[in-house]
Parts: C-alpha cells; sequence; structure tokens
C-alpha cells in the first residue's frame, strides 16, 4: 500500500469517526449496473424462450453477448469513478472487490465450458439454465461474507433470499419461468440492496 493510499484510508477512518460510523462497502454503483442489464438480458431471454423476442432460439447468445460486452465496459467508466471516493482503499472493500471479481471469473468459465461441451454435442443447450442458480448461490455466499465484515449486517437477508431463489430455481429447470424467477430475485437480492448501499454512501460524502 502506497502513502498516499494510507493517507486516504486515515482520513476516511477519521470520517468515519467523526460520524460514528464504521467502513462502509462502495461500489454500489457498479452492483446497480450489472443487475439493471440483467433484468433486460433475463426478460429478453425469457421472451425469446417464448417465442416472442425479437431473436430466434438459436440466437439466444446474442443477448448474453451484449450482457457481458456492454456490463464489462460501463463497468471499467464505474469503477473508476469509486476508486477515487473515500474508503476505496480499505480492506472491506479490497475484499469485497476482489470477491465478486473472482465470482464474475467463475460464472464466466462455467458459461463458457457449458458452451464448448454443448457445440461439441457432449450436453444439451438446456444445461445453461444451471447457470441461474449457480449464480445465485454464489450472490448468498457474497452477501453472507459481507454482512460478516462490515456494519451492514441486514446484508444476511439477502443472502437467505438469494439462497432461497437458488432452491426454488432448481425446480424450473429447463422451464421458460425459471428467468422471470431469476429477474425478480436479482431485483429483491440485486437492485434494492445496492440502492441501500448507494443511499448510504450519499449520506457518508454529503
Amino acid at each position: 500500500m502506497s502513502n498516499a493510499d494510507i493517507k486516504e484510508n486515515i482520513e476516511y477512518l477519521k470520517t468515519m469517526a467523526e460520524q460514528g460510523s464504521t467502513t462502509s462497502v462502495l461500489g454500489g454503483i457498479i452492483g446497480l449496473w450489472w443487475c439493471s442489464l440483467a433484468c433486460v438480458a433475463l426478460f429478453l431471454h425469457f421472451l425469446t424462450l417464448k417465442g416472442l423476442g425479437p431473436l430466434e432460439i438459436d440466437k439466444i447468445g446474442i443477448i448474453w453477448l451484449g450482457f457481458g460486452i456492454i456490463g464489462g465496459i460501463g463497468s471499467i467508466i464505474l469503477a473508476r469513478r469509486t476508486s477515487q471516493k473515500p474508503g476505496a482503499h480499505s480492506s472491506l472493500n479490497k475484499v469485497m472487490g476482489v470477491l465478486w471479481i473472482g465470482i464474475s471469473i467463475f460464472i464466466f468459465a462455467y458459461a463458457i465450458s457449458l458452451g464448448f461441451s454443448a457445440g461439441l454435442g457432449r450436453i444439451g443447450f438446456q444445461f445453461f439454465d444451471t447457470i441461474i442458480p449457480l449464480a445465485f448461490g454464489l450472490s448468498s455466499l457474497a452477501a453472507f461474507v459481507t454482512s460478516q465484515m462490515s456494519q451492514e449486517k441486514w446484508q444476511i437477508n439477502i443472502a437467505i433470499m438469494a439462497l432461497a431463489v437458488m432452491v426454488v430455481a432448481q425446480f424450473l429447470l429447463g422451464r421458460p419461468e425459471l428467468y422471470l424467477l431469476a429477474l425478480v430475485g436479482v431485483v429483491l437480492t440485486g437492485i434494492l440492496p445496492n440502492l441501500i448501499l448507494m443511499s448510504k454512501e450519499k449520506r457518508l460524502v454529503d
């Protein structure tokens, strides 16, 4: 850690002490960005499976390709802004950043390996549905870690909800309704929590 980072963390902790608070989780805007895009992609996926979307079913991968490209570009821009905020280099935010990067890489690798396997005829494309419960299971883990490492103890409720979505999703594999469930799950366990974090972050800055 550079002297500049140390100085920034000291100033941040000083601000926290003056406001009677502790280290806050940053990056709510990034989470909101990804979750908003996920809701759009999930709804388009559902419509495509029902034959109501603008794409044929065999072109459904275009939706998620666009999700990844647009999401990645926006995430890079937003991450630059977040890195300039007080507390961005605190141990908590570094751990949370690494955790979400790890989760993203895991899901990406899982999806790519499924794609290659399906392309080679080893498995059917319906196995892509398993990404949904996997993603919510990992999101539950991230929320649990957040609740234990920060003062955001309410995140344990998010962890429980994400875990519940994971369980229910197992019974909807192979059905279009799985993607509606995922959409609702993203709103409850992704969009709302990130809005709360952004609100707390704004009050801290103000």
